[in-house]
């Protein structure tokens, strides 16, 4: 979803390193920015990236922060209370995926209380930050589409007398496709349809055995 949204900003800012491959389209009028020139770890080292960063707001007048990733609140956040902007925290992974470090769960808190909108992959992802944390502000759930112009598959003709089970997803383990045959047989126990053969294709650029 941020993939369309980013075409009709004004700026785009990266923290750490200035691809020259990117995996959105920009517009060639967007302004992009970066703040270092090498890869950095939450930590002190992220001060004086909060500091280019208010400079850089206060420069061109911005008025909304959007971060692709939660864990940039945390450069966002003081540059926020030093501007006075509006702060959208949208949030790449799921709730309890915190990828083996204490901070994201932090930062997220901190999310929780300072950004002006979070926003969600998953209308579950939502109920879990309103399970577990205090939002003060708004929430919202905003899904990841699949754009049909780049969709090249012609789907087979439907054979309603058939049960399908569709995923989506890159082909990478965090995604859990190694966990649809077990999914299956449950669903077949729970469907009362034992004995009944589920094949499964797997399209995409990658091999992978389920």
């Amino acid at each position: 979803a941020f993939d369309g949204m980013i075409k009709y900003a004004d700026d785009a800012i990266t923290a750490n390193k200035k691809l020259d491959k990117l995996n959105s389209e920009i517009a060639e009028n967007i302004k992009r920015e970066c703040l270092s020139a090498e890869w950095i770890n939450p930590g002190p080292k992220y001060l004086p990236v909060i500091f280019k960063l208010n400079a850089y707001v206060k420069r061109n007048a911005i008025d909304i922060l959007v971060d692709i990733d939660g864990v940039l609140d945390v450069l966002s956040i003081p540059v926020k209370w030093m501007r006075h902007i509006k702060l959208v925290s949208w949030e790449h992974f799921n709730f309890y995926k915190d990828l083996g470090t204490k901070y994201r769960k932090i930062i997220r808190k901190m999310a929780a209380r300072y950004a002006d909108v979070i926003v969600t992959l998953t209308e579950q992802d939502k109920g879990f930050y309103l399970e577990n944390l205090r939002i003060r502000h708004k929430i919202i759930a905003i899904h990841n589409p699949v754009e049909e112009k780049k969709c090249h598959i012609v789907p087979p003709e439907r054979d309603y007398e058939k049960k399908v089970i569709l995923s989506v997803g890159r082909l990478v383990e965090v995604k859990g496709f190694d966990k649809i045959p077990a999914y299956a047989a449950e669903l077949k126990n729970v469907c009362g349809i034992l004995g009944i053969h589920i094949p499964a294709d797997v399209i995409g650029v990658k091999n992978v055995k389920l």
